[in-house]
């Protein structure tokens, strides 16, 4: 049973057992009222038969003046007579239950009427012996005293009766109230006692229950095997069962993790392998390809001086054919030679030259990235990108665009290298703008510093920004898309550990990061195209502008050399915004010299916060770079 039904007993137990004791004091209570209605009864009896005699009395007085007065017409007065026999019917309707007593009336009455016999003979005589002395008279009314004292004693074996009746009918009385006094005594002491003791009972059986119950659930927390299931069907029997359930899924849970933890760190310890042969990798890779594209300059060159040889040559050769003795025909077919297939086809030549050397010197341009020495120090944003501004003044005015730049902060990181990010993603902006409108750029920073690896700003935060879109359906890099759910779609902590490299930048957890932007109004760029923005030798509008399509390339891996990241949001035919994260300043720990490498854009972990968590938007490299570096 429930502890309701077990707290209802308690109550009800003493309560059946006050109501047991209460009706048999109620009992007793109407024993002690009927008894009492019966010594009442007997006092009233008693009372009554004290003054039956009372008119005989007065009509034997009545006699006694007749001797004396020698007059009988006193005695001729029926008055006393009705009295008596009143007195004595009510007399005897109080005694009807008792035949001794009611015998005894009648004796009396038997008395009475003898009594009354004789006073209507002694009134008689009196009245025919009127001349008779007075003393004879008196002896003569002596005879009726003879009757009444017969009657004065039946009357008296009544009233002894009675009386002990009354007496009899006292002592009960009283016995029955000494015995409602004990019995309201005892009735209290044992419901207290009763109450008491099924309290104790009810508590200590439920602090048993409730201590093993804690005791399980102390067993639960360290771990401990537990005791045996409760039994009983009661609140704390249901709760161990849901303790022991939570220790049987905890132990599941505890030997799952452990399964899993020895799983992850096998596969973590797989994964710092990859990590270290892939860092190796790529090493060699930027090697290689230093490498490879120095040793090709050396054959462009000389092919793009041959080809300058040709072109004059083949100048030289048509002043010549001019001025020679060919006839004219002759001198038609050689210039078509020259002028034509000879033309194209060094022109075709020195195109592919310059094309594949502008290819080599893109891939000089990123192998250098990532082997330049940096000098760490304390940059002016504001002042280097006061610096990138005036020199595109000339292109503002044809482009007929304003730049806004709002207050900037320094960040830790090497000057050169942070003023051509911002060439990058300013120049950027500027050529890709729509000409069908005047263009507008906004260059600034979030409000509050984030945490390196930590959660960027909320949409709410981050649209607080001059040129923050309104649309919250902002197209933003399939990589953003494909983050967790659970997870938002945020920026990915960085791998602190990952592509190591001398005098890189230096990383420490809880690092302060400022995120700049660069926001535009210009052409945009279709959600297709946003996750291979970052990419090399990825170019959008090729028409709008000039480029190998390296500028983002570069720009993402500059920022990440500085431990940071750079990602974009973007919605075409309505503006672009570049966000780049920068160290604000420098590592906590000096000796912790180490490369921090973002994943590639185009995977789900190298995303930044969600687009709708900046300002305004950026073009994401429509050309993948703006040209140079």
């Amino acid at each position: 049973m429930n502890l309701l039904t077990k707290g209802l007993l308690l109550i009800a137990i003493p309560s059946v057992l006050e109501l047991g004791v209460l009706a048999l004091l109620l009992d007793k209570q109407q024993d002690a009222t009927r008894t009492e209605v019966w010594e009442l009864h007997s006092r009233q009896v008693i009372d009554q038969a004290a003054t039956l005699l009372d008119p005989l009395l007065r009509e034997s007085s009545l006699v006694y003046g007749a001797a004396v007065t020698g007059s009988a017409k006193a005695l001729r007065d029926p008055g006393p007579w009705s009295d008596f026999d009143r007195r004595l019917t009510s007399l005897s309707a109080l005694v009807a239950d008792d035949p001794l007593q009611l015998a005894r009336l009648s004796t009396v009455g038997a008395l009475a009427k003898q009594y009354r016999a004789w006073v209507a003979g002694y009134a008689a005589r009196v009245g025919a012996h009127a001349s008779s002395s007075p003393a004879s008279m008196l002896r003569a009314a002596n005879e009726g005293d003879a009757v009444l004292d017969r009657m004065r004693t039946s009357i008296n074996g009544f009233s002894a009766e009675e009386d002990a009746l009354h007496d009899s009918r006292g002592r009960t009385l009283e016995h029955l109230r000494d015995l409602q006094k004990s019995g309201l005594i005892l009735a209290a002491i044992g419901s207290i006692l009763i109450t008491v003791l099924s309290a104790y009972l009810f508590t200590r059986h439920i602090s048993l229950r409730l201590s093993a119950l804690g005791d399980n659930a102390q067993r639960v927390a360290d771990g401990r095997t537990l005791s045996r299931p409760m039994s009983g069907k009661d609140e704390i029997a249901t709760l161990d069962a849901i303790v022991h359930d939570t220790s049987v899924r905890l132990n599941t849970v505890e030997r799952e993790h452990r399964e899993l933890s020895g799983e992850l760190r096998e596969r973590g310890a797989q994964l710092v392998e990859v990590n270290q042969h892939l860092i190796a990798q790529t090493s060699e890779n930027e090697t290689f390809v230093y490498g490879v594209s120095h040793d090709l300059r050396s054959p462009l060159v000389n092919l793009q001086g041959f080809s300058k040889e040709l072109r004059v040559s083949s100048a030289n050769l048509r002043e010549q054919i001019a001025t020679s003795s060919m006839t004219d025909a002759q001198r038609a077919r050689v210039a078509h030679l020259v002028e034509g297939d000879f033309a194209e086809s060094l022109h075709f030549l020195q195109n592919a030259v310059t094309r594949a050397a502008n290819i080599v010197d893109a891939l000089l341009r990123l192998s250098r990235v990532g082997r330049l020495d940096y000098q760490w120090r304390q940059v002016r944003v504001d002042a280097i990108v006061e610096r990138v501004v005036n020199s595109m003044r000339q292109t503002m005015r044809e482009r007929n665009a304003e730049i806004i730049v709002h207050p900037l902060p320094s960040v830790w990181g090497d000057e050169t290298t942070i003023e051509q990010i911002f060439a990058n993603l300013i120049g950027n902006a500027l050529n890709y703008l729509d000409r069908q409108r005047p263009g507008r750029i906004e260059i600034g920073v979030q409000i509050a510093p984030i945490v390196s690896g930590g959660r960027p700003p909320s949409a709410a935060h981050a649209r607080g920004y001059p040129g923050a879109l309104d649309d919250p359906h902002v197209a933003t890099s399939a990589a953003e898309r494909e983050t967790s759910p659970a997870e938002g779609r945020g920026a990915p902590e960085r791998d602190s550990e990952s592509d190591s490299g001398p005098n890189s930048a230096l990383d420490s957890p809880r690092r302060l990061t400022h995120v700049f932007y660069v926001s535009d109004n210009g052409l945009g760029i279709p959600a297709a195209y946003l996750p291979k923005m970052f990419n090399a030798f990825q170019r959008l509008h090729g028409n709008v502008a000039k480029g190998e399509g390296i500028g983002l390339a570069l720009v993402r891996r500059m920022v990440e050399r500085h431990g940071g990241r750079v990602w974009l949001e973007s919605r075409e035919n309505v503006g672009s915004t570049f966000f780049v994260e920068l160290p604000a300043e420098a590592p906590r720990d000096p000796s912790a010299v180490r490369r921090i490498a973002t994943p590639d854009a185009t995977a789900p972990d190298a995303t930044a916060p969600d687009a709708s968590h900046a300002p305004g938007v950026g073009d994401p490299g429509r050309a993948g770079g703006v040209g140079t570096a």
